[in-house]
């Protein structure tokens, strides 16, 4: 079977796609502008169809058919790549570049983390991070545009796989100067008839509704919002409490007031964090040591530590 079309021409194709400039994809991939846009040119004529549309600002966007052609071509390119590490053994050095995807609000709180610790452990990988929502890293494991990710445990597909790491309880949160903040034998059953600020975005929204309406309790909601450190600046002047999963290593709000974090009795309601990855993905070496150094290197959220 002879085929006109090269491997490295479907690594220039799914170069230009995930960058959406032909100067940045020439840049990743070592070639002039010139010689890449020769190379899909020539990819294109020996397909006999256009998966490009190139601008006149530099830009370049993919063709309908190039959209829906680019999740096989970044499978034909992985699968290449496993085919290479298993000729060469395992012995060898990684290298590379792995993409991961990582849930918005985790991604302060391990990313740093990762990203310092990983490249210690494999300093000739490159992590190309997305971070996302569930949908949109749910989308990226199925595309291939991300090999694996990091998500809490909460709605994820049937066709996403997921491995545990560890599981984070949720705390009441209250201003230092709180009246109940140094309450003994404090239980969310006190929190019934003080205002609350909701910390408005998913999977913690769903989460600490579900904790009110099981503990029996609806407290006035004094203020929503989608903004973590917003909430937690509310909460230091005294506006309201919060039940809240992540926990920040200092205590103090942006604005320098002081908060006191309770556990009280919720670790049945622990949500865990777990690394996911579509269920057909045939893993890469790359891959393999992420996964071991997940579950080594993340064995409790940063703040607990």
């Amino acid at each position: 079977m002879n085929f006109a079309f090269s491997l490295r021409q479907i690594h220039y194709f799914v170069a230009v796609a995930e960058t959406g400039q032909m100067r940045a994809a020439a840049q990743r991939v070592h070639l002039s502008e010139a010689a890449l846009s020769s190379a899909i040119s020539d990819l294109e004529s020996e397909l006999g169809v256009q998966l490009v549309l190139r601008k006149k600002s530099r830009g370049a966007k993919l063709t309908p058919l190039g959209e829906s052609m680019l999740a096989e071509a970044r499978e034909i390119l992985l699968r290449a790549e496993r085919f290479q590490e298993r000729a060469r053994g395992e012995g060898h050095s990684l290298t590379g570049r792995l993409s991961i995807g990582i849930y918005a609000t985790l991604a302060p709180f391990l990313l740093p983390g990762i990203l310092e610790q990983f490249s210690r452990a494999q300093p000739n990988v490159t992590l190309d991070v997305h971070e996302g929502s569930l949908p949109e890293l749910q989308a990226a494991l199925r595309n291939s545009s991300c090999e694996l990710a990091l998500l809490y445990d909460v709605d994820i597909a049937r066709d996403i796989m997921t491995e545990p790491l560890f599981a984070i309880a949720p705390s009441v949160l209250l201003g230092k100067d709180h009246p109940l903040a140094k309450k003994p034998n404090l239980r969310l059953a006190h929190m019934g008839s003080e205002p609350m600020i909701l910390l408005d975005v998913p999977p913690s929204r769903q989460r600490v509704e579900q904790i009110l309406r099981l503990s029996g309790i609806a407290p006035p909601i004094r203020y929503r919002s989608p903004n973590f450190e917003l909430v937690r600046a509310l909460v230091g002047r005294g506006e309201g409490f919060a039940i809240m999963y992540q926990l920040p290593v200092s205590n103090l709000t942006y604005d320098g007031h002081e908060l006191v974090a309770r556990r009280l009795d919720l670790s049945k309601h622990a949500v865990s964090v777990v690394l996911c990855a579509s269920k057909d993905y045939k893993p890469t070496a790359r891959a393999r040591a992420f996964n071991t150094f997940c579950h080594q290197s993340i064995l409790s959220p940063p703040a607990s530590r």
